[in-house]
């Protein structure tokens, strides 16, 4: 089917774990305000095509949308998919639990990338994504297939995150822009949505089998082959043993025994050693890690002082510490510091984790990272990621 450039599709980029049990009222999902705003032609549930997401089907059915399975991994594929299959010349990306999507937010959006005849559009780097949307041209859709068609390398790299690659436009393939006219809101509503986030959005996943493949990968980076390393927050420890594959040894701790449990029932390593430890005590001697790495951890932790100061004192004089830590969005709620996400105890800026970890580490590099891609610290966007010398702060190299 040729797409139109007038016709509009919402994909609803969902999986099966979204579907929270016995949870069916459209209302608590992102599907009802999008189907009631009037500005798209079609709206699909778009999932990976696996036996699990099968029953979206019904699910769609119930709710008066479409269903489309489509690509497992390559998201780029299952984007162009939907827009072919409904006809679109504009397709609007958003995920199935961003119930609070501001509508007005995106209608501009949409607005700005048929007046200026844009591929893509997104959203300022310090403003939370998850009110808005990725709203693509269909034809921008495929120029980015031909372009991962092209380069399997590409491909590896973005098929299933292809927004960075796309908002970069390093080889000036597509029209993008950035829609500037966001809200600020009020504290009020800070607190309102916030509540209703922790009804009706727990986490999806165990935070014990949750693993950052990606930066785990990238912490690697800075591990040598005689290292001992210590993971911090471990979980079921596939971060511990991915470390270990260029390591002499690497001790997992976290803080729940269950974990360390499962990391052990699972484990089949012998340079990899996992205990119930707690972060701001570690049961180790000074001057005993070459490396340490804490991926999403500090925000958990009541006193991140002591966390830090504890990682200092059993790392070597010359010790190495990866640290990545996500960032608190400056908008649309200007007005407070406290952080967005219930099981935070605290959100940071770029700022005030230089502050803070130069208190007892020397950065060497520091990185923003930009929808799961690694980048310069001023288009930080979901996190930002340091690699440090356990040594005094005497500066900062602001290039990755």
């Amino acid at each position: 089917m040729k797409a139109h450039r007038n016709i509009r599709t919402c994909f609803i980029q969902c999986h099966y774990t979204n579907i929270r049990t016995g949870e069916h009222n459209p209302g608590t999902y992102s599907v009802e305000k999008i189907k009631n705003s009037g500005i798209f032609d079609r709206v699909v549930l778009a999932a990976g095509n696996i036996p699990e997401n099968h029953f979206l089907r019904d699910i769609a059915r119930q709710w008066g949308v479409d269903c489309i399975l489509g690509s497992v991994d390559n998201m780029g594929d299952r984007m162009l998919q939907v827009g072919k299959e409904t006809g679109a010349g504009v397709l609007t990306r958003v995920l199935l639990d961003w119930f609070y999507v501001d509508i007005a937010i995106i209608q501009g959006m949409i607005s700005l990338l048929e007046t200026e005849n844009l591929d893509y559009v997104y959203l300022p780097h310090d403003f939370d994504i998850k009110f808005g949307a990725d709203v693509h041209s269909v034809q921008g859709l495929e120029k980015f297939a031909e372009a991962l068609a092209a380069d399997p390398e590409l491909k590896v790299k973005h098929q299933f995150r292809p927004w960075h690659y796309i908002e970069e436009n390093p080889k000036n393939l597509w029209k993008v822009g950035e829609y500037s006219e966001v809200p600020e809101y009020s504290n009020e509503y800070f607190h309102e949505l916030q509540k209703l986030i922790d009804e009706r959005c727990p986490v999806a996943w165990d935070y014990g089998k949750n693993f950052y493949y990606h930066e785990y990968q990238y912490a690697l980076g800075n591990i040598k082959e005689g290292d001992v390393v210590l993971d911090i927050a471990c979980g079921w420890g596939q971060g511990t043993e991915l470390l270990a594959t260029k390591c002499k040894k690497a001790f997992g701790i976290d803080i729940v025994k269950e974990y360390i449990e499962a990391a052990n029932d699972r484990n089949s390593r012998e340079n990899v050693e996992f205990q119930v430890g707690n972060a701001t005590d570690i049961d180790f001697p000074g001057d005993f890690i070459d490396c340490a790495v804490s991926v999403h951890t500090m925000e958990h932790i009541d006193d991140d002082k002591k966390f830090l100061g504890e990682i200092s004192r059993v790392l070597k004089s010359d010790g190495r510490f990866f640290i990545e830590v996500p960032l608190r969005m400056k908008r649309p709620f200007i007005f407070n510091k406290l952080p967005f996400m219930p099981d935070h105890v605290r959100e940071y800026d770029v700022q005030e984790l230089i502050e803070k970890i130069s208190e007892y580490f020397k950065i060497k590099k520091m990185y923003g990272v930009n929808r799961g891609f690694y980048t310069d610290i001023s288009k930080a966007r979901n996190a930002a990621a340091f690699f440090c010398h356990n040594s005094k702060y005497v500066g900062v190299n602001l290039q990755p």
